[in-house]
């Protein structure tokens, strides 16, 4: 089992991502991405890390402007942190992922799989979003994201989940 602790990839717009990686490479197993929420950080893993990484490959960053990674004035936007998840993932020559995200990380891979497509989602794990990520056209949900107005648009990102 190789451990690789600090490190850190720059994306293309030139910003600076810490990660750590732990666990035996498996052919049979995709790697598997952590992907932290809002104001947290990759620690917000580390009971979970160590005991994953005993069967299996597994990655997890810092969202730029949090814990280790830089903190520049732009690129909050959660399509731009779906950026940095393909950049890392490239920079790490992961072709495929499981991704596991919580509360904004779960938002990450939404949009990850909007802009690029899931050929490179393996699985997807969705942990503490909310119980309705968009709002609902009858108005009975109103607290969710503003991305998606009707029943068409919902429609079509479900058909994006069905690669």
């Amino acid at each position: 089992q190789s451990q690789t602790a600090g490190m850190f990839v720059t994306t293309n717009d030139f910003v600076r991502l810490h990660y750590d990686v732990a666990g035996p490479e498996d052919d049979e197993k995709y790697p598997l991405v952590l992907i932290h929420g809002w104001s947290g950080s990759s620690e917000f893993f580390n009971r979970n890390f160590n005991a994953l990484s005993k069967h299996r490959r597994v990655v997890r960053f810092d969202l730029r402007g949090h814990g280790r990674s830089d903190k520049p004035a732009h690129g909050f936007h959660v399509a731009r942190l779906a950026a940095d998840l393909r950049d890392l993932m490239d920079a790490l020559d992961i072709h495929k992922a499981d991704v596991l995200g919580t509360s904004l990380g779960c938002a990450v891979i939404w949009s990850f799989i909007e802009l690029f497509g899931c050929n490179r989602i393996g699985k997807a794990i969705l942990v503490d979003q909310a119980p309705w990520q968009n709002n609902a056209a009858d108005g009975s949900w109103t607290i969710g994201s503003k991305g998606i107005y009707d029943a068409a648009s919902a429609a079509r990102m479900a058909a994006m989940l069905e690669c």
